[in-house]
């Protein structure tokens, strides 16, 4: 049994309002700052390009942003205005807070879910929030265009200065370990973070948050052991804990497809059956090669059929909506709304219906215009590059379609039907996290106060002894030095 011996600290928290600071472009090499601008601050803009216009980014064109002597605090957002072509414009974004990297878009379309989620000619606002502790100091913004157009118009930084005041960090550790209050040696330094030991085998120090955390298996944000925290104002930090990862979870194929959005896995083979290359489809239009690329990853086989295990949830780039009717079916990219078609011997953006039919180990042949005399099809496949590493999907005749299994897409659903099941709280439980059936099971000679999994109270247990209320309780008795999981 835990015994604690309680200490109470007071502090009283002074919230921060954050404060905006605003660029404007205003030539390919200018920008204006308006807003909350600290004293000191630089700013400079230039766009790399051979034909120089404001704020426009054309294939192979970058534009740098860089904020300097902006004092040490928190960088609580950002959001830039930006736009596209109403049908093309793609590109990457970086940027850096004494040049260690906080947030990157990688190359993508500004329909991507990373982007903007759709193409557009009017001007948008693409955002960033960060977690409360993420530091600030001097700020770099890189943007770089894969693809004709992007367009800049302004930039907006939301951050909370430091004082000129050493505030002080306590640690609410919740019966584990007593953690002693830390103050910065000077304004601004911030405080080292302590580690705890486990809570018990079963629950695991994970680090500190700055709200308390009621159970739940949704991860929370917080910061590990050993980082510095820069606190605004006097505050009490709570110990955050978790139940070990289960197995990790796998993304298994679907052998009788269904309507709905999945990876399009494939699998290729080279003499005695030995796997050379698995991948699996991204990109939502073909490029004028008339091909779609592959990213490779880990597709393992077993008794069970095939298994995705590189993703616990697949990357919006490479989700695909597939409708089946009996002999016909359609393929969509689900970022960008292009459904794949054919013409000729190449892809196309063009709707159409494909048939399909189901391989001995539940691939999906995608085909048109079969001939059963001559065993020739027109085959939706993986055709191999320059090299092994050079993958890409591609509409073409084949002969010999039967037996192709090879040829054949391998369909993973895009939810994992199998939850990490990883549970955090600030204060755990003892015996884990156990669903109650039925509240008759209480044993109501335990007197205590009941609370929900959400950290509610409920009631006096012995309300509960005899109801038939299906939920998780918490059976708090005095101070904290046991809790009992029903």
């Amino acid at each position: 049994m835990r015994r604690c011996v309680f200490f109470l600290f007071v502090f009283f928290s002074v919230a921060v309002a954050a404060e905006q600071i605003v660029v404007d472009v205003t030539a390919y090499n200018n920008a204006t700052v308006s807003g909350d601008v600290p004293a000191g601050v630089e700013v400079q803009y230039m766009q790399y390009q051979t034909t120089h216009h404001k704020g426009r980014l054309l294939a192979g064109d970058s534009a740098v942003l860089t904020l300097s002597g902006m004092p040490l605090g928190r960088l609580q957002g950002v959001t830039l205005e930006m736009h596209s072509n109403l049908s093309g414009g793609a590109g990457s974004l970086r940027l850096y807070c004494a040049e260690a990297p906080v947030w990157q878009i990688d190359d993508d379309s500004f329909a991507a879910e990373t982007w903007n989620g759709t193409y557009t000619n009017e001007f948008v606002e693409i955002s960033k929030t960060f977690a409360d502790y993420t530091p600030l100091s001097d700020i770099r913004v890189v943007i770089t265009a894969s693809a004709n157009s992007l367009y800049i118009r302004s930039f907006t930084f939301e951050y909370v200065a430091m004082s000129d005041q050493a505030y002080t960090v306590s640690f609410d550790t919740h019966c584990n370990e007593r953690c002693r209050p830390r103050t910065e040696q000077e304004p601004g330094a911030g405080v080292v973070l302590p580690t705890l030991p486990d809570w018990s085998d079963e629950w695991l120090f994970r680090g500190w948050t700055e709200k308390w955390c009621p159970m739940t298996n949704v991860a929370p944000e917080y910061m590990p052991a050993g980082e510095i925290y820069y606190p605004s104002a006097d505050i009490t930090l709570h110990a955050l804990y978790a139940t070990k990862s289960s197995e990790k979870p796998v993304l298994r194929q679907v052998t009788q497809p269904v309507s709905g959005r999945y990876a399009l896995g494939v699998v290729l083979y080279r003499g005695e059956g030995v796997v050379t290359y698995t991948c699996i489809l991204t990109g939502g239009a073909p490029g004028s090669s008339h091909k779609l690329q592959t990213v490779q990853c880990n597709i393992e086989y077993d008794d069970e059929g095939y298994a995705l295990t590189d993703y616990d949830k697949v990357p919006e780039a490479c989700i695909y909506i597939l409708t089946f009717d009996e002999d016909s079916l359609t393929i969509k990219h689900e970022a960008t709304g292009r459904v794949l078609g054919h013409k000729g011997k190449n892809l196309t953006n063009d709707s159409c219906r494909w048939a399909w039919q189901l391989t001995e180990t539940g691939r999906v042949m995608v085909y048109y215009d079969y001939n059963a005399e001559t065993n020739i099809a027109s085959v939706f496949s993986v055709y191999p590059g320059n090299s092994i590493d050079d993958m890409d999907m591609q509409y073409g005749k084949v002969s010999n379609m039967y037996p192709s299994d090879m040829l054949g897409l391998i369909l993973f659903p895009v939810e994992c039907d199998t939850p990490t099941d990883v549970w955090y709280a600030s204060e755990p439980v003892s015996n884990g996290v156990e669903q109650v059936q039925n509240d008759r099971e209480y044993n109501s000679s335990n007197i205590g106060k009941v609370y929900d999994v959400s950290g509610r109270y409920i009631g006096e247990e012995h309300d509960y002894s005899t109801s038939a209320v299906p939920s998780v309780r918490i059976i708090r008795r005095q101070g904290c030095a046991e809790k009992v999981m029903r």
